[in-house]
C-alpha cells in the first residue's frame, strides 16, 4: 500500500470516527444543550422586563417631579380621574362616546412591551430531545464510528510469499 493511499485512509478515518463521536456525544448531551438555549432565552427575556421596569421607573419619577413643580396639574387629575366635569367660564369640554373611551382604555392597557420575548430555542435544539431522535442519532453515531474502524483501520498485515521464505 502507497502512502499516499494511507493517508487517505488515516483521513476518512480521523472524518468518520470525529464525526460519529460527536454525535454520540451531541445525543447524550441533549438535554443539557436544551436546558442551555432555554435558561439564556429565559435570561433575555429577563433583561429585556428589567429595561422595560427601569424605563417605567424613570417615567414614573419625571411625573412626580411634574406634579411636584406645577400643583395645577393635582387639580386636572383629580377631575380626570373621579370623573368631575372641569368648570371653567367660557370654554367647553366634549364629551367622548363610552365605545370610543373603552377602546382608548384597551389600547393603553395592551402594552406590546410586556409580552415575553419569542422563544431563541433552535428548532434543532428541541427536536434532539425526543427520544426517538435520541436513540437515532446514538445509533447513527455508533454506526459511523463502527464504519470508520472496519473500512478506514489498519489494513491486515500481508503474508509473506512462500517463495521468499528460507527453509
Amino acid at each position: 500500500m502507497s502512502k499516499t493511499h494511507a493517508f487517505i485512509r488515516y483521513i476518512f478515518f480521523c472524518i468518520f470516527f470525529a464525526v460519529g463521536i460527536a454525535v454520540i456525544f451531541l445525543s447524550i448531551k441533549a438535554d443539557e444543550i436544551y436546558s442551555l438555549y432555554e435558561s439564556s432565552s429565559m435570561l433575555e427575556q429577563t433583561v429585556i422586563a428589567n429595561q422595560r421596569l427601569v424605563s417605567l421607573n424613570s417615567e414614573y419619577d419625571m411625573q412626580l417631579q411634574t406634579i411636584e413643580n406645577d400643583p395645577n396639574i393635582i387639580v386636572r387629575l383629580k377631575a380626570v380621574e373621579l370623573g368631575q366635569q372641569p368648570q371653567r367660564d367660557e370654554t367647553v369640554f366634549p364629551d367622548a362616546p363610552d365605545e370610543i373611551i373603552a377602546i382608548a382604555k384597551e389600547a393603553l392597557r395592551n402594552d406590546d412591551n410586556l409580552k415575553p420575548a419569542d422563544s431563541t430555542i433552535p428548532q434543532w435544539a428541541s427536536r434532539i430531545t425526543e427520544p426517538k431522535i435520541r436513540k437515532g442519532l446514538f445509533f447513527a453515531g455508533a454506526a459511523l464510528v463502527l464504519v470508520s474502524f472496519v473500512c478506514f483501520g489498519t489494513p491486515k498485515p500481508k503474508e509473506p510469499d512462500d517463495k521468499y521464505i528460507l527453509k
